[in-house]
């Protein structure tokens, strides 16, 4: 029995050492899945964030889309009066400045 004392004290110390190796790996364990889970709560966070300017964007664009549409066709009957108070015929109208000089 006296010549399985150290041997017994070795792997007692052995596992000792190990379930401190595996406790450090635990707790780094842990500390990782509370930093992931922070940064998936902040990355959908900012997701939302993105989704909703997003949003706004695509009203926006719809907006001037709509503006635009309303320019051009103001534009449009301005050009018509003009050239029908003028008498200029829309098809027959050619600008001086693209006329062939000769």
């Amino acid at each position: 029995m006296g010549t399985h004392a150290p041997f017994s004290f070795e792997k007692n110390f052995q596992v000792r050492d190990l379930q401190k190796k595996m406790q450090h790996v635990e707790n780094d364990l842990d500390n990782t899945i509370e930093k992931l889970s922070s940064t998936n709560t902040k990355l959908d966070e900012k997701d939302k964030a993105f989704q909703l300017a997003e949003g706004e964007i695509q009203v926006s664009v719809f907006k001037i889309k709509k503006i635009h549409l309303i320019q051009c066709m103001y534009e449009s009957v301005i050009l018509k009066r003009i050239w029908k108070f003028s008498g200029i015929h829309i098809f027959s109208y050619v600008p001086s400045s693209s006329r062939i000089k000769g």
